[in-house]
């Protein structure tokens, strides 16, 4: 009988080890692969990165642009931004400009 027990146990106790280590095997080989896990958190992370500095280069023109707007506008328009928009967007020229004509 004791003999009998003593197989019983060590097949229980080689169940109960191998099962666990077979598991985590596999989530080991998964989460090592493209479909998920560690490789796509840090893809994400380099992304989150890029979107970080591409937001914080915006937020920099945008801030110029909001400058712009506020010395054109109001009661106190500033002429110098004013004669450069004019020069840039209605194509205003000096007269000490040089033009060289385009076929």
């Amino acid at each position: 009988m004791f003999i009998l027990n003593k197989i019983k146990n060590e097949k229980f106790n080689f169940f109960y080890f191998s099962i666990p280590l077979i598991i985590s095997g596999l989530l080991i080989v998964n989460a090592s692969r493209n479909n998920g896990g560690i490789p796509v958190l840090n893809i994400l992370n380099n992304d989150i990165k890029e979107a970080k500095t591409e937001l914080k280069k915006l937020e920099h023109d945008i801030s110029i642009l909001q400058n712009k707007v506020n010395l054109i506008k109001g009661p106190n328009v500033d002429p110098d931004i004013l004669e450069e928009l004019a020069y840039q967007y209605l194509g205003f020229a000096y007269q000490q400009d040089l033009f060289i004509a385009i076929k």
